[in-house]
């Protein structure tokens, strides 16, 4: 199933993942949301993401996921931690569940001839909730987390979906 544009595309095939923080039957995950500390630098983050995701120094790990193997390599993990103002490692423990079950999974054009699996996951408590999005390129390597506000997830549900796990 093709989608430009998610706003453009509910028809009640799918309801927004806002409506899920309303509607206690859209919860894909309840739970405790408890956030890993920040590291005090990018070698300590780097030590964070490696320990979440059982990936050490130079080694790689294959994660099986509904729709084909990803291969998490050492030597990309730098690239999610470098930003030290996003602090990413604080959501890498939500990583492997993402990838292993996934709520949606989209194959989005990211500009170009740049194509990538899109595995995003919503995970929700009483208090808060905390989308997970992980971009995939060549499904080979984690290219990127983003968590996100709810009121902006609805806009990375375009491209071909893959998997509709709910």
């Amino acid at each position: 199933m093709m989608v430009k544009s998610y706003s453009k595309f509910l028809n009640g095939v799918f309801a927004p993942f806002r409506a899920s923080t309303r509607n206690s039957h859209l919860h894909w995950f309840v739970g405790t949301i408890e956030l890993i500390n920040v590291a005090n630098n990018e070698m300590e983050a780097l030590e964070v993401l490696r320990t979440e995701l059982g990936v050490k120094i130079g080694e790689k790990r294959t994660i099986i996921t509904p729709v084909g193997n990803v291969l998490i390599d050492d030597a990309w993990l730098p690239h999610i931690v470098e930003k030290r103002n996003a602090a990413r490692e604080r959501f890498s423990k939500w990583i492997i569940p993402t990838l292993e079950n996934p709520n949606e999974v989209w194959f989005a054009n990211h500009g170009g001839d740049d194509f990538r699996k899109r595995y995003i996951k919503l995970f929700s408590d009483s208090d808060k909730q905390l989308l997970v999005v992980i971009s995939i390129l060549n499904d080979s390597a984690i290219w990127n987390v983003i968590p996100m506000p709810i009121r902006s997830m609805d806009n990375q549900r375009n491209g071909e979906l893959l998997l509709k796990n709910y």
